[in-house]
Parts: structure tokens; C-alpha cells; sequence
């Protein structure tokens, strides 16, 4: 039986997700959509109910975990201001990836430790409980919910059973049936496919609009590239009255200039919505071209010197010796190290090169870093390379 302790009709708890690490489960999901699943995704959901805005600056957010005396897990920054009828999400960590029905997302300050099968979660100000949920079984891979949300009575239920769910097993940011809260700002999304491409060659975009946002009506959205010797759009584009996306056409210019690589921002904007915008990367199809590759995509940060094979390649052989060279997003080396460059020979292809994982003893969740191949005279390419932070041994 999951029972809320204390309720109050303002600010409040609305859905939590406990036992997200498949050690003590068995089974783990991602709520966080990082692309990883494990414990880093275990959060907590706030709506404000209030009739107006909240600032939570300085409230906390606290758990019993187990003893009788209650344990700060995050203390909210000044000011974070949550408009009425809003959501806001609390991650454990990792790197949240999605508009979670745009509530405001924030990462823990210190681990949840929402402990499973029970424990009690609260909300609150100064010396005042504002909101408090006692749960005493869960269900792996699944958060508990109001139900309905926000008005729901004090008894929690698993996510998959409440009313409008659907079946699914978690909602963070949303209602249970995936709608955004009433609260929450009119955006819009933008994602490119792909976002790199060679001069000549055509790209999609995705303009989106959540559900709820408008549906019923038809949306004009218009379309800019911030350099039109790059890339170009058409001036508008119009998600229909009954859906959510709307796609477009975005070309990138075959100018016959050996200028590198280039970079072109596309943007979406519509009117009492706030705009997105996104960058494609247009790759001179007048030089020559160095490709670099990993032999995984993840690796452990206790995986050693030679975590992962690298290799980069041209086309055609140099007929002087090539060399590359290699940099990250991690300048200071604390998540992986790398060799300052590579050759390739003058009568070869390829060369292959270790990169190695970094044990840095700090819980600070998974980590994406990007290493860069380039060369004078040849278009540089990227690749990413995802360190997963080791967990706590005491988890």
C-alpha cells in the first residue's frame, strides 16, 4: 500500500520513480532517455498548483531512506521559478535527452537514494513540509502516480494502471497520458535528419508540437538558415490542424569552393510560441574527407588504457605522411586520454589508435565526449563516446 502522508493543494508531488538500479530490481528503465538505463534515472516530479507562480529557491527536496531522521538530496537553486500549473523534474543525474513536456528539468545536487520497496519523499520549505508521499511497494522499471494526476487522491498507483496511461510505465514531466501539464511554455521542437551532410545533399527537418499545443488548429511556422550560401529552406511550413510535426526540405549549397567545413543554424519560430533551432554541419565536397570511427560507442570508466579502438581513414593514399590530429570536449583528460595526434603513411589509408577510459572516483553520472580528427587540407570529422560513471559501492 502506497499512502501519502501529508498533502497540501499547492505545490506538491506528484510522481516519483524509485529502484531504477537493476542490482537491487533486476530490471532498470530510462526514464531519462539518455540512453541508459540505471539508476541515474530516478526522479521526482512537482507541479505547481497554486493558482500562480512559486519560486522553490532554497526548498528541498528530503528523504527518510531508511532511518527516522530526514536526508537533504537537493536544495533547490534561487531562483527557480515554476509557473502555475507547471511541472518540474528532479533527475538523479545522467543527461536528460527529450522536452519532457517542456517542465523545467533539473539535476540532483547528491543521489535520490528513492530506496525500494520503501521509503518517503519530501517536499520542502524552510522549516514547513509542503508535501510528503510514504510508499511501502513499488514495481520494477515503474514510477507511482497520482491518479488522476495532480487531484488524485492521496494513495499512489503504479504508473501503468493509472487512468489514461495507456500501459506505459513512467511519464516524467507529463501527465500520465503524455500531456503536457497546462502550465508548461507553448514550444517547439526541431530535430534534422541527418545533421551533416556534403554540400549538394539534402537534410529533413521535423518541426514539432506537443501534444495538446493547439491541436484542432492548423500552425504556420517559419523556417530561416542563418547562411543561405550554406544551406537554404523554404519561407514557411504548416503542421495540419490534426497533427503534431510537420516535415521540410533543407538543401545544402554546392558552391565549388574548397572553404571546409561549415556550419548553418536552422530555425523555427511561430506565433506566442517560443522557437527552436539547430545546427547542420555541411561538409565541403570540394576537399577531401578524414573518417573516424570507434569500435564501441560506450565504454566503462574503469575500462583502462585501451578502452576502445579508434580509427581514422582517407580515401585515397596522401603520398607524404599523414598526420592527424586528435582533441575532445574533455580538455582537462579527467573522462578518457587520447594520443595528441596519428599518421597514416604515405602510401596507406588508415591508422589505428587506443583510447583509454578515466577511473576519476567521483560520482558525477555518464558522460558524452566528443574527439575531433583533423588535418590541414582535409575536412576534420567528430565522433562521440559515452563514459558511464561506475556506481557507488555502497548502492
Amino acid at each position: 500500500m502506497i499512502t501519502e502522508i501529508q498533502s497540501m493543494p499547492n505545490v506538491l508531488i506528484n510522481e516519483i520513480s524509485p529502484g531504477n538500479n537493476p542490482s537491487e530490481t533486476g530490471t532498470s528503465t530510462d526514464p531519462n532517455g539518455d540512453g541508459i538505463a540505471e539508476w541515474n534515472d530516478e526522479f521526482v516530479e512537482i507541479v505547481n498548483n497554486s493558482g500562480g507562480a512559486v519560486d522553490l529557491g532554497g526548498w528541498m527536496v528530503a528523504s527518510l531512506n531508511g532511518s527516522s531522521l530526514d536526508e537533504v538530496r537537493h536544495t533547490f537553486a534561487d531562483p527557480t521559478v515554476l509557473a502555475d500549473g507547471a511541472a518540474l523534474v528532479l533527475f538523479q543525474g545522467g543527461d536528460p535527452m527529450g522536452d519532457f513536456g517542456f517542465a523545467t528539468v533539473v539535476l540532483a545536487d547528491s543521489i535520490l537514494f528513492l530506496d525500494t520497496p520503501e521509503d518517503t519523499i519530501k517536499l520542502v520549505a524552510g522549516t514547513t513540509e509542503v508535501d510528503a508521499v510514504s510508499y511501502s511497494s513499488t514495481t520494477a522499471g515503474e514510477s507511482l502516480t497520482r491518479d488522476p494526476d495532480v487531484t488524485g487522491p492521496d494513495t499512489f498507483v503504479v504508473h501503468s494502471v493509472a487512468t489514461g496511461s495507456g500501459g506505459a510505465p513512467f511519464s516524467p514531466g507529463t501527465g500520465v497520458d503524455s500531456v503536457q501539464f497546462p502550465g508548461a511554455p507553448l514550444k517547439l521542437g526541431l530535430t534534422l535528419d541527418p545533421d551533416s551532410v556534403l554540400e549538394g545533399q539534402l537534410a529533413t527537418g521535423t518541426v514539432t508540437r506537443f501534444t495538446g499545443q493547439g491541436l484542432g488548429s492548423p500552425l504556420v511556422v517559419n523556417l530561416l538558415s542563418s547562411d543561405t550560401t550554406e544551406a537554404t529552406v523554404g519561407a514557411t511550413v504548416t503542421i495540419l490542424a490534426s497533427e503534431e510535426s510537420a516535415d521540410f526540405t533543407i538543401t545544402a549549397v554546392a558552391d565549388s569552393e574548397s572553404d571546409g567545413n561549415q556550419m548553418s543554424t536552422i530555425s523555427v519560430s511561430a506565433a506566442d510560441f517560443t522557437g527552436a533551432q539547430a545546427d547542420l554541419a555541411v561538409g565541403d565536397a570540394d576537399s577531401p574527407q578524414i573518417t573516424l570511427s570507434f569500435n564501441k560507442s560506450s565504454v566503462a570508466e574503469d575500462a583502462g588504457a585501451t578502452a576502445v579502438t579508434a580509427t581514422v581513414s582517407v580515401l585515397a593514399m596522401p603520398g607524404a605522411l599523414l598526420t592527424i590530429t586528435l582533441t575532445s570536449t574533455d580538455t582537462d583528460n579527467s573522462e578518457i586520454t587520447l594520443p595528441a595526434s596519428v599518421d597514416i603513411a604515405s602510401d596507406g589509408t588508415e591508422a589505428m589508435f587506443s583510447i583509454g577510459a578515466v577511473d576519476d572516483g567521483v560520482i558525477d553520472g555518464n558522460e558524452t565526449i566528443t574527439v575531433t580528427a583533423a588535418a590541414a587540407g582535409y575536412l576534420s570529422d567528430d565522433e562521440g563516446l559515452t563514459v558511464t560513471n561506475i556506481q557507488p559501492p555502497d548502492w
